[in-house]
């Protein structure tokens, strides 16, 4: 098997985003493959200037906040050059995996949750996480696959009711589809990354052949330059080696199972369909502005031929979906959706295997890709959730995805609405963003959306989630209590805010969640907020919210940042363009900025522990900070970080001028920057880190300077005594960490993940607490080894036997005592003096030895002890005239 060439996904503007927006973009810029983030970013702001934004019934549906959410993931990625760089994520992975890993602390990860999907406050399910395709076992009905865009294969042998993955150690966990072998189901290939809204990267094909359990490199040998990313896979039913990828450099065709793959046909491709009965006749939907066209193989895929409708208007469309029926071989249905806006375009049939088409409903007669429940508005998000399924036994039944859920019986004359995003409509409810609708074998309707996975029996009369047990939830913030150690808030894409407690979750407001925060001495009192700084208070655990954004303040970042004084509860910072503060919980702000920023959104902000006075905020290009609580402010400097993009700032529990600060981007070797000076000068604190993106750094209070940080492929920490940072993720997934923070009664660190839900592992012990050796001496006759540690010591009398020499002497019973008047001090009597001048080492053996903190003396060995020359005569006479 050719060894595969691992690359990054790119976000390219046309490969990822089909809005309408980028036909603003500079055509050479396209045709040439030089559009960058900020082009994309650009012609998005030119469209919707001038709309009211504000207004959700402006902004639903419309691709407005898919486009925002990966807009906020990207900025700091690809600054300052808009090019997210290839490769960078699998090296660091890979390197990772073969550094040795740092043995002084062992992390212990476990999934904290949610495991199941949290209820509302109206006792309704709300989501568990975005997914994209689904599998099925060829003659099981119990086995099913499904893939998130950043959490993973997953697989349940029961129906559904239970879930497991097993790719959380893969460079990447994102998966766009799935095909099983058809006569030897142990054999399962996936499409990696996440074909829809590029939320991970891609990999390329991989393989399984048993189960599922473990995977192999499938074949797919592109350069790394070449950013290509997969949304469909085929597997041959008649001839298993053969199988069939639509990507955005084509399609791929292998005959031997992956050993080699060539490209049949150039393009961007987005779906591919057998014809039902006959594998030699393949579809394939093309993707992109004037592009979006229909193909056919007659020879497996070998090439193509266009058979796109002849009546249709290719410029006024963007993407299709297609669907086939083993009900009539010979029909094919095409979906369109608009260039303009994403909206509904038309749905067109064709009962002779393409040679012509008809349209069955267009966007005169309903909005199947809208929001509202009778189809009367405009636009939609095509680009991002597009999907249809026929019936597998009544040709005339079709099923349309998109921001919610249709469904025609006479092919296309009449829709009824069949899923609604709160059960609107007289529909049944089902979670918004459909991504995926298909057929079990059994006959079965599955449905994937942006909550998680649907089925149903009855031709959607009702339909049933199945996703509990599937830990796929895509965290952006999160905030804990710290007077209930069970109390966690996650803010979450598109599946709003969810609380946990020691019994449940419990999705506590909708929408897109954003930042959120625990009161430290009352859990009830909880703050969630919505985009663009829309903040809520709750001092009933999660009800009755009341809103309590800054009157004077316009819109914010997309997760604008709110923070509370560490020594004063009823004190809240919220950063917009400006700094507002609040003594009240935000019944009254005052604006302690003036034009802070030039009107640059702030997106971090961090208050001292130590004195309250002192407040950080940042752009993420630049920052700014106060030493009187905002009386004055200057800025501070970040010339020596150089074009790097701040993504956090730590501050010392002691200390108000000593900060550090996470950064993102793919600058080898500028990960984080310490200032001991609150950032007059900066110094480089990088070592040991991955050159991939820092996202979040958090201070260990009551430590020696103990810090974590959360980049996109785990976490890692450092204290004071060591030279570069250490793996801390050993059982946590190879996954985009958002934010970290830690429970002190519990001593938790927690975890949010973008794409894994919710996760905790102990802290480290830091050296602040622990006893240390800090010297080892003898006494200048030789008979005592004297240990000075770096805490007072409990009386070891009777634990000698935990000590030892390496010069074979024995420490007697009762031989090791404090020291008089120094408790910092164990001195061990030996039984046989050390010799002038011989160097003995002196070792323990962890057990009882204790620091009167309570603290356990780890074991140490080796630790010198130098017997001193015997001072002769003529010694004396020598220091005597060097005096």
């Amino acid at each position: 098997m050719k060894k595969i060439i691992v690359f990054l996904l790119l976000f390219s503007a046309i490969n990822l985003h089909a809005q309408q927006w980028m036909q603003g973009i500079d055509k050479q810029k396209k045709t040439k493959g030089e559009v960058s983030f900020y082009d994309i970013q650009k012609a998005f702001n030119k469209y919707w200037e001038g709309k009211d934004i504000k207004k959700k019934s402006v902004i639903k549906g419309k691709g407005y906040k898919p486009f925002k959410r990966w807009e906020a993931f990207m900025i700091p990625r690809v600054y300052p050059s808009g090019i997210l760089p290839a490769g960078k994520t699998w090296d660091a992975i890979q390197k990772k995996k073969k550094l040795k890993v740092y043995t002084k602390a062992q992390a212990n990860w476990t999934h904290l949750g949610p495991d199941d999907v949290p209820l509302d406050n109206y006792n309704d399910p709300s989501g568990a996480g975005r997914i994209n395709c689904v599998a099925y076992h060829p003659t099981d009905a119990n086995i099913i696959y499904t893939g998130s865009p950043s959490g993973g294969f997953w697989k349940s042998t029961n129906g559904g009711a239970d879930w497991a993955t097993t790719t959380d150690e893969l460079a990447s966990i994102g998966i766009s589809d799935i095909v099983v072998h058809p006569e030897n189901p142990s054999t399962i290939f996936v499409a990696t990354g996440d074909g829809d809204a590029g939320d991970t990267y891609s990999i390329g094909v991989l393989k399984s052949t048993d189960g599922g359990a473990n995977w192999e490199s499938a074949g797919l040998d592109w350069n790394t330059n070449n950013y290509v990313r997969i949304r469909r896979l085929l597997i041959n039913p008649d001839n298993a080696d053969t199988l069939i990828a639509a990507t955005n450099a084509g399609i791929y065709r292998t005959a031997d199972g992956g050993s080699n793959w060539s490209n049949v046909q150039s393009g961007h491709y987005k779906d591919l369909e057998f014809e039902p009965g006959n594998p030699e006749v393949v579809y394939a939907a093309r993707y992109g502005s004037s592009n979006a066209k229909t193909y056919k193989s007659t020879d497996g895929g070998v090439s193509f031929t266009e058979i796109t409708p002849a009546a249709l208007d290719i410029d006024d469309v963007y993407r299709l979906e297609l669907a086939v029926t083993p009900a009539n071989s010979s029909y094919i249905y095409a979906l369109y959706c608009l260039s303009s806006d994403n909206g509904f375009h038309s749905l067109w049939q064709s009962t002779d295997n393409g040679a012509n088409w008809a349209t069955v409903t267009t966007s005169a007669d309903i909005n199947l890709l809208g929001w509202d429940t009778d189809g009367s508005d405009d636009g939609g998000q095509g680009w991002y959730d597009l999907t249809l399924a026929v019936s597998p036994s009544e040709a005339d039944e079709v099923y349309v995805g998109g921001v919610n859920l249709w469904k025609t019986t006479d092919a296309g004359t009449t829709w009824n609405l069949n899923g609604h995003w709160y059960g609107g409509g007289g529909a049944p409810y089902v979670h918004a963003d459909h991504h995926y609708l298909g057929y079990s074998p059994s006959g079965v309707l599955f449905n994937g959306n942006d909550g998680g996975l649907y089925k149903t029996s009855n031709g959607g009369t009702l339909w049933t989630d199945i996703s509990d047990g599937l830990h796929i939830l895509q965290i952006d913030r999160m905030g804990i209590s710290q007077s209930n150690d069970y109390v966690s808030l996650v803010g979450n894409q598109d599946n709003g805010t969810m609380k946990g407690t020691s019994t449940s979750w419990t999705q506590i407001y909708g929408g897109d969640g954003c930042e959120c925060i625990v009161d430290f001495t009352d859990a009830d009192v909880v703050y969630a907020s919505y985009i663009r700084g829309d903040i809520k208070r709750s001092t009933t655990g999660g009800s009755g919210w009341v809103t309590i954004k800054p009157s004077g303040a316009d819109d914010g970042a997309w997760h604008t940042p709110y923070i509370m004084d560490y020594n004063d509860n009823r004190t809240l910072y919220a950063g917009y363009s400006d700094v507002y503060k609040t003594t009240d919980r935000g019944d009254n702000w005052t604006k302690i900025s003036t034009d802070l920023t030039g009107g640059d959104n702030l997106n971090q902000m961090a208050v001292a522990p130590s004195n309250s006075d002192y407040l950080y905020v940042t752009t993420g290009t630049g920052m700014w900070k106060t030493s009187d609580g905002g009386d004055n402010w200057s800025t501070v400097d970040l010339t020596d970080i150089g074009s790097s993009y701040v993504t956090y700032i730590a501050i010392s529990y002691s200390n108000p001028e000593n900060i550090w600060i996470s950064v993102s981007g793919y600058s080898d070797g500028n990960k984080v920057f310490y200032s001991s000076n609150s950032g007059t000068d900066w110094t480089n604190f990088s070592t040991g880190l991955p050159n991939v993106p820092t996202n979040c750094i958090v201070y260990q209070k009551e430590s020696n300077d103990l810090l974590y940080v959360g980049t996109d492929i785990g976490v890692y920490y450092r204290e004071a005594t060591m030279t570069e940072w250490a793996d801390y993720g050993q059982g946590l997934p190879n996954v985009v960490i958002s934010e970290l923070e830690i429970q002190y009664s519990a001593e938790k660190l927690r975890a949010g993940s973008r794409g894994r839900g919710l996760w905790e592992s102990g802290i480290v012990e830091s050296s602040a607490n622990v006893p240390l050796v800090s010297s080892a001496t003898t006494s200048t006759d030789g008979s005592k080894i004297e240990v000075t540690f770096t805490k007072e010591m409990k009386d070891p009398t009777g634990k000698h036997a935990e000590f030892s020499v390496n010069n074979g002497a024995t420490i007697a019973p009762d031989a090791a005592v404090l020291k008089s008047g120094d408790a910092y001090t164990i001195v061990l009597d030996l039984p046989s003096n050390i010799l002038f001048g011989e160097t003995v080492t002196v070792s323990y053996t962890e057990g009882s030895v204790e620091a009167t903190n309570d603290e356990k003396l780890a074991s140490f060995t080796d630790n010198l002890a130098r017997r001193p020359q015997a001072l002769t005569v003529a010694n004396l006479r020598l220091l005597s005239q060097k005096k």
